[in-house]
């Protein structure tokens, strides 16, 4: 219990009690360090400012926000322009369409004047 380990862990403040009979342990010996090589601490909650942008950093961060924006726009764009007639136009949506224009023309031809809707 009077190891050094132990002295070292128990702070002299709250350094458990002595068992009785035995003598009182020497006073703990603190190694002597240069006080160049503490480590400088800053208080706790320190507040750290810092000097606002400049405006030429602001219209940078505009720039490259609008270049960003146009280039997914523009993938977006080419992404419906692609896909959108084949949607549109594709083989089943085609022939429905082909149906409906067809059972449209016969129901004028014979004269039923009602339209198809579907």
């Amino acid at each position: 219990m009077d190891s050094t380990a132990n002295r070292d862990l128990w702070p002299d403040s709250s350094a458990p009690p002595a068992p009785q009979g035995s003598p009182a342990p020497p006073p703990p010996v603190k190694p002597t360090t240069p006080p160049a090589a503490k480590p400088v601490t800053k208080a706790p909650g320190a507040v750290v400012e810092s000097t606002p942008d400049p405006p030429v950093n602001k219209m940078r961060r505009r720039i490259v926000w609008a270049s960003v924006a146009g280039f997914l726009t523009t993938c977006f764009l080419m992404f419906v322009r692609f896909f959108l007639p084949r949607a549109i136009l594709s083989l089943r949506a085609r022939s429905a369409l082909v149906l409906l224009e067809i059972t449209h023309w016969e129901s004028i031809r014979s004269g039923n004047n009602n339209t198809v809707s579907g």
